[in-house]
């Protein structure tokens, strides 16, 4: 397939009981080849592979980011580690696809290769919000022209952007209906 391959890393040679197919193991060896002598017995090889499966990052919209390792191999169990950069501008919001939920929301990530994995980092814009704030004049895009309310800035925010709360308190019920991070005092909800 496109996503796996394999190569010979080996072999093992048994003895066959013909009658009850019993093996018994007798030699092995690295490499492609394999050289004995039939003594006049059943024989088996048996060839062992050397398994590699396509780790594929993408992103949600090229000039928002980049991700380190578009398309790696890696053997069978082994760990491609793809880190998530945003552009000017923008900032990672989480990894979709064949990703372990526990650590979607991290810019670097070890993708485990039990099998073909295909995952997208998603970048977005960052919203900010603090208690002196203004839902009026301000626009939102960076700590120095903070939204005064979370609704304010999760109305503004498009799929994948992140609203980031300052210190305070906010007393309003909010209401997301889009794919967007709200982080505050250094967690994600």
């Amino acid at each position: 397939s496109e996503d796996r391959r394999g190569s010979v890393s080996g072999w093992r040679l048994y003895r066959v009981n013909p009658e009850t197919r019993a093996r018994t193991f007798v030699t092995s060896g690295t490499g492609t080849s394999c050289t004995f002598t039939n003594d006049g017995t059943w024989h088996e090889v048996e060839w062992q592979w050397a398994v590699e499966y396509r780790v594929t990052a993408t992103v949600n919209d090229g000039t928002k980011g980049s991700v380190s390792a578009a398309e790696t191999w890696c053997a069978r169990g082994a760990t491609a580690t793809v880190t998530a950069t945003p552009a000017e501008g923008y900032g990672f919001t989480r990894w979709t696809g064949d990703i372990d939920l526990s650590s979607c929301v991290d810019a670097t990530i070890g993708v485990t290769a039990d099998g073909p994995k295909a995952i997208c980092a998603n970048f977005g814009k960052t919203r900010y919000v603090a208690t002196d704030g203004n839902d009026k004049t301000a626009d939102g895009t960076n700590p120095a022209t903070p939204y005064k309310t979370i609704t304010k800035a999760i109305t503004a925010s498009g799929a994948f952007d992140t609203v980031s709360v300052g210190p305070g308190d906010f007393a309003e019920v909010v209401y997301i209906d889009k794919q967007i991070v709200v982080r505050g005092a250094g967690m994600a909800l």
